[in-house]
């Protein structure tokens, strides 16, 4: 790909960047299943578009939308707690030593 375009190019194992910690099965399909998909869209000409999943479908999401003002969570949502279950620190809490 590098020597085709002239940009450098790296590997990246998408489950791992996306969801962090060591890639399971899902994450490593889902990567594939969503990389794939934005080959897709780009051999369609679907510039400014981003590769997503809804109702266990991948979709195409204009930038403009994904891009478009501050996206919050609320801190009691299941997803901060699971997080927060297995170590991740979101910088919002002081850690006592």
């Amino acid at each position: 790909m590098e020597r085709l375009t002239g940009i450098e190019t790296r590997t990246v194992v998408m489950g791992h960047l996306q969801r962090g910690g060591s890639p399971s099965s899902f994450d490593r399909i889902l990567g594939t299943g969503l990389g794939t998909f934005a080959v897709d869209m780009a051999a369609r000409g679907k510039f400014g578009h981003m590769a997503g999943v809804k109702n266990n479908n991948f979709v195409q999401v204009p930038l403009s939308v994904v891009a478009k003002g501050t996206k919050t969570v609320p801190l009691g949502h299941n997803l901060i707690r699971s997080a927060r279950s297995v170590g991740t620190c979101f910088g919002d809490l002081k850690l006592v030593n």
